[in-house]
């Protein structure tokens, strides 16, 4: 994406008017993404996400500037804009960039891009009308493929020079259940990274069937009792609550000044002992699973 002098370069600029700490990153990332509903294709889209950004960091203060212009001189405004927002002063920094592969575990067989809309109309079929076919009661449903290649760049004054391609492939299905007493909706929508070969372990068919199977046992369910209940999270559901729960007051941007309940608590117990809360980015094609960071850190 973008060489490894052109990047040197740009760091010494970022840091030229006194910053401890600079990083760009870059990004070229292709959104594919087509629509059913009312039993016929209601959109295809494409969008390209792409561009540059660099940051800097003295002390806890940072700058950031952002660029589509990927060239050297588009490049060095944008770090040079970051440099004076940040303040005067003046910085003599060693910057020696080295590059980093970390190596794949997530192998792709079948790049979603090298796909035609045909085959991928048919896959999102399957699953839409395995949900429309459900259910007398099912009275609408909607859905959706989609598939990112997502090619990242990072570099810092660290010395870190790393690329990233990361492709991705998701179906979601969502049906609607009326029996009487009020419509109730049930959605599935599986990921992996992955290309199209996600559908040889996923069969679409079964995922429109999850979503109208959800949406016909809401609708002819009864009102849950009151009272105080043992609740078992699964896993998925569980990530999202603890990340609304916990995730964001874990921010570095929230510790580093103070204004997180976990500041000042490192090595401390802060949970149950019946929590057990891991975080996995190793996984081989899981959704979340990346190689390293948006910052470099394997």
């Amino acid at each position: 994406m973008i060489s490894r002098e052109i990047c040197q370069r740009v760091l010494k600029a970022a840091v030229a008017t006194g910053a401890d700490y600079a990083e760009i990153f870059a990004e070229n990332t292709t959104n594919h993404a087509i629509s059913m509903i009312a039993n016929k294709v209601d959109s295809i889209k494409d969008t390209v996400v792409a561009g540059a950004a660099v940051r800097v960091y003295k002390g806890l203060r940072s700058v950031m500037a952002s660029t589509v212009d990927t060239s050297e001189a588009g490049l060095i405004r944008c770090a040079q804009s970051a440099a004076e927002a940040l303040g005067q002063g003046t910085a003599a920094m060693d910057i020696v960039l080295r590059e980093r592969i970390y190596g794949s575990i997530h192998p792709v067989k079948v790049v979603p891009g090298s796909v035609g809309n045909k085959e991928k109309i048919d896959i999102l079929k399957a699953g839409y009308f395995s949900a429309k076919e459900y259910d007398d009661s099912i009275v609408q449903v909607s859905g959706s493929l989609m598939d990112t290649d997502h090619n990242i760049l990072i570099a810092s004054t660290d010395g870190i020079y790393a690329q990233d391609r990361q492709i991705r492939t998701r179906m979601a299905v969502s049906a609607v259940s009326d029996k009487g007493l009020g419509s109730q909706t049930g959605s599935a929508s599986p990921g992996r990274r992955m290309g199209l070969e996600m559908f040889d372990i996923i069969d679409p068919k079964n995922i429109g069937i999850k979503a109208a199977k959800q949406a016909v046992t809401m609708a002819g369910a009864g009102y849950c009792p009151a009272g105080i209940m043992p609740v078992a999270i699964e896993n998925g559901f569980g990530g999202v609550i603890f990340h609304e729960a916990c995730g964001h007051s874990l921010e570095a941007s929230q510790v580093a000044y103070g204004q997180s309940q976990f500041a000042g608590k490192l090595g401390e117990k802060i949970a149950n002992e019946k929590v057990t809360a891991i975080d996995d980015g190793t996984i081989p094609n899981a959704w979340g699973s990346i190689d390293f960071d948006d910052e470099g850190t394997p």
